[in-house]
């Protein structure tokens, strides 16, 4: 018999059943993982929403993941007093939702949320306003990076492309404002 063996298998066998449960492989947690800045499951659904407010699905032509994006970007690009103000902005807005529409802003209709986020928006200072613009700009930054735009909508032509001396644009053609 080979004992060493069978006890080596069975000490191998014993660890990776003691770390399983902590392999996670959920969509939904991937962004937990990030150090500093996150978001309860209620304020990431509800930044979800304004995200899908600002730039619908139709619009985007498929899930881009926008939220993620905007959390990402906060996360790495702002300070950490930029950040407890987008957590604050974001917890004013369901208030805000709240005592506007008596019913939280995933409840509203979407005439609804455009509504309040456009009055929000041309509002001057405070955390949901600042909550918004921030939102806005890096959701609209993902939009326009993202793979689906660049090959889809507007396709990226790479470095030096084609020269065209005196081209005729057509309303219909697809061409990058980004070139």
């Amino acid at each position: 018999m080979q004992r060493r063996l069978a006890l080596k298998n069975i000490g191998a066998l014993g660890l990776g059943l003691a770390l399983f449960p902590a392999c996670d492989f959920n969509q939904e947690k991937t962004l937990t993982a990030l150090p500093g800045f996150n978001l309860s499951p209620a304020q990431e659904k509800l930044l979800k929403e304004v995200v899908s407010a600002i730039l619908p699905a139709e619009a985007a032509g498929a899930s881009l993941q926008l939220h993620a994006f905007v959390q990402l970007m906060v996360n790495d690009c702002c300070s950490e007093k930029e950040q407890a103000a987008f957590i604050s902005g974001l917890e004013e807005l369901e208030m805000e939702a709240k005592k506007q529409n008596s019913k939280p802003f995933t409840k509203l209709t979407s005439a609804e949320k455009e509504e309040l986020l456009n009055r929000l928006l041309s509002g001057t200072g405070g955390s949901v306003h600042e909550f918004l613009k921030l939102s806005k700009h890096y959701a609209v930054l993902g939009f326009m990076y993202s793979e689906y735009v660049m090959t889809k909508e507007m396709p990226y032509t790479l470095v030096p492309g084609r020269y065209g001396l005196c081209e005729t644009i057509e309303g219909s053609s697809k061409i990058n404002i980004n070139a």
